[in-house]
């Protein structure tokens, strides 16, 4: 024989109602509320992940194929002047993330080492743009 045992309760706190709670409505509320909040969390995750951006990466060596470390890169947009600045790893690789789409200039600039630039770096949206330089001993 099987038993089924029903709960209810009454909301007593404020004494303002004392209906029974219906618990499948519950469960039905709590459920929908949670797929809502997964929807909306999936679709800020996917419009992030579409931004009107590129990014600019590379590796910066010398003429033998070493890498060198701590290169300090900029790149500045032709249109706007605007510039940003970082530096390689101790890979000799770099990375500018969130790089608005334009024309760029990027130079790069090492201890003991001549300078280099690279003209018309064109950045796309969502494209990676790989540049790669190779200094020469100064």
């Amino acid at each position: 024989m099987q038993r089924t045992c029903r709960i209810t309760a009454t909301h007593t706190r404020f004494g303002f109602l004392h209906a029974p709670i219906n618990n499948g409505l519950v469960m039905r509320i709590v459920r929908s509320l949670t797929m809502l909040l997964l929807c909306i969390a999936t679709t800020l995750v996917a419009s992030f992940a579409q931004s009107p951006t590129g990014t600019i990466r590379g590796t910066v060596t010398d003429g033998s194929g070493a890498v060198i470390p701590s290169a300090t890169l900029t790149i500045t947009n032709t249109q706007t002047n605007e510039s940003r600045t970082t530096q390689t790893d101790a890979d000799g690789r770099y990375i500018f993330n969130l790089v608005q789409p334009a024309v760029y200039t990027e130079t790069v600039t090492a201890a003991g080492f001549e300078s280099s630039k690279q003209e018309n770096v064109v950045v796309e949206i969502s494209v990676g743009r790989p540049v790669d330089f190779t200094l020469t001993v100064a």
